[in-house]
């Protein structure tokens, strides 16, 4: 059987209450080696289905310690037993959510850290028979990005969790890793909610800081970004800075939405650079960066100037 068809009975299984049956299916399919005949690959009787099955039943029951050992120990007891399971994201997403949920951020963390640092060389997939899968999937992996095993998904559990207990320094700190330092490419619906989160905080430096960062990066920010910081900025009356946010959509040729716009003119219906910004949000090609004379706000030493 493939490891979907037992994961169906393992739910049967745990939703019945057959724990000891459970355990012993979920055991046999760790020791199992399959292959197809004329095919010499072997592949898992397992899948990180499989895991999330088990894991979740340990935290349905509090066996919090269980759970964590089960997602810990993946490799069969039989001598004859595959190497060690490859865990993907959806595995450590779900025992990451789970720890989070009951207050285990510093397990989470751990957890967090071994998806980040898990970069194999490439090699044929173990735990997929290429034969099961469709042609779609690849018969090779390879996992050369910092962020390792970990997705946006990963980040996002991750950061509800420090919002949460008010972890705001770490928040910024894997916010800035997953911006600028993996190869992931987050949405702009999670971006401007934690940004937004920030700014709630009392932390609009910190989000301009990384407004101003974000178009180094192959793909710029969103101008619903721009529009979300520059609201509140209007707002506190913090000219320079809106200043400083506006040269740098012309700059990188960020699209600008109708809202912006109303939103730029309250401030500076009354100020001399109002007809400079819109004839440069408007003509951006045909204007002059140098035009709106806009220095870098003081405290933003790590936003580009140049």
């Amino acid at each position: 059987m493939t490891p979907a068809a037992c994961n169906q009975v393992l739910q049967v299984l745990v939703k019945y209450g057959k724990s000891v049956e459970a355990n012993t299916l979920f055991d046999n399919m760790l020791n199992a080696r399959i292959s197809l005949e004329n095919d010499t690959s072997f592949g898992f009787g397992v899948n990180s289905e499989t895991y999330n099955i088990m894991v979740n039943e340990s935290f349905r029951l509090g066996n919090v310690v269980e759970a964590l050992f089960l997602f810990n120990n993946r490799k069969g007891t039989d001598k004859t037993a595959p190497e060690t399971f490859i865990m993907d994201a959806l595995g450590y997403n779900n025992i990451i959510a789970k720890l989070c949920d009951i207050g285990m951020l510093e397990e989470a963390e751990k957890v967090f850290q071994e998806a980040l640092d898990y970069k194999p060389v490439k090699r044929e997939h173990p735990n997929v028979h290429p034969c099961w899968i469709s042609k779609m999937v690849p018969r090779y992996y390879e996992v050369d990005s910092p962020s390792g095993m970990a997705n946006v998904t990963t980040f996002k559990i991750l950061f509800n969790a420090y919002f949460k207990e008010e972890s705001i320094d770490k928040v910024l700190k894997w916010f800035k890793f997953l911006l600028f330092e993996t190869s992931l490419q987050p949405s702009y619906v999670l971006v401007n909610s934690v940004l937004s989160r920030l700014i709630a905080r009392g932390r609009i430096e910190d989000a301009i800081e990384i407004l101003g960062k974000m178009p180094l990066r192959d793909t710029e920010p969103f101008p619903t970004c721009y529009e979300l910081v520059l609201t509140e900025l209007c707002k506190g009356g913090n000219l320079d800075s809106v200043l400083y946010l506006v040269g740098l959509m012309v700059r990188y040729k960020v699209g600008i939405t109708p809202k912006l716009y109303s939103i730029l003119g309250e401030p500076f219906q009354k100020n001399d650079f109002m007809d400079v910004i819109v004839r440069l949000l408007k003509r951006p090609d045909e204007a002059s960066y140098a035009d709106l004379q806009i220095e870098q706000p003081a405290g933003l030493l790590h936003a580009p100037v140049s």
